[in-house]
Order: C-alpha cells, then sequence, then structure tokens
C-alpha cells in the first residue's frame, strides 16, 4: 500500500480510506451486447444487429451484406473476418461464397437453402452433408 500524499486534494492515504466514499450518479447497466456489426455508410459509422442481417456474401476481399429490408452494403472485409465478428451459432455457412442467417431459412432442399423471402442460395457440395446435418439437429 502506498502511504504518500494522495494528488487529488493533499490528503494521505490513510484520511482518504477513512473518509465517506464520493457517490457518482448511477450509470445505467451495460446492455449485453446482441451481436452485430460495426459498418461505416456514407453518412458514418452505425452498428447493424445481426438479426437485421440475412445473408453475407464473399467477392474477393469484399464482401456483400444483404439486409431484411432488401438493402445491401460492400464492406471491405473478408467473409471471415466478418463472421469472426458475429454469434458463431447465427449464421450458417453453406457455401465458400456465402453464409446465411439461421433465422432466415424457410427451408432447406436437396441442393439450395430457400429463405423467408423466396430466395435460393445453392448449397456447395463440399458442405452438403455438414449443412444438411447442422440443420437437421436445430430443426430448421
Amino acid at each position: 500500500m502506498y502511504h504518500g500524499i494522495c494528488k487529488f486534494n493533499s490528503m494521505t492515504t490513510n484520511e482518504v480510506h477513512h473518509t465517506k466514499p464520493m457517490t457518482k450518479p448511477a450509470l445505467p447497466a451495460p446492455k449485453r451486447d446482441p451481436g452485430g456489426l460495426m459498418l461505416l455508410f456514407s453518412y458514418g459509422r452505425d452498428f447493424i444487429e445481426t438479426h437485421r442481417i440475412v445473408v453475407l456474401r464473399s467477392e474477393r476481399n469484399y464482401t456483400h451484406i444483404y439486409f431484411y429490408n432488401g438493402g445491401e452494403h460492400l464492406s471491405s472485409f473478408s467473409l471471415c473476418s466478418l463472421l469472426s465478428k458475429l454469434p458463431p451459432d447465427a449464421f450458417i455457412r453453406i457455401h465458400n461464397a456465402y453464409a446465411v442467417n439461421r433465422a432466415y431459412i424457410k427451408s432447406v432442399g436437396k441442393t439450395c437453402v430457400v429463405l423467408i423471402d423466396g430466395s435460393r442460395w445453392v448449397i456447395s457440395r463440399r458442405k452438403l452433408k455438414e449443412v444438411h446435418s447442422l440443420l437437421a439437429s436445430t430443426g430448421n
């Protein structure tokens, strides 16, 4: 323990410990991060929650992000980088080039995933068994 002079008000540390603690205004409890991405838009940065993202599609070192409202955003981050920032159970990688949000999956065919909006996304041959087993175990 340091027994020197307190720089704040020239009281020794022993005197500081015996005084009444300062009361600070109560801060709201921090909310648990729901998961999402901090993205750069033309108007500035914005946090996008996971449930607003439908599909992530890779194009070399860029990723197209498709939103639930039909919007699209091009990110300079790779697909792998973006997936590492999101909750691991939220998205399923059905192809080397894209991942879909599990919450938006309507049905799974032999070779494709049908989303709620009716769009179809092909499952790659290498991921076919893995995707079917993952989605069968979760009930999608």
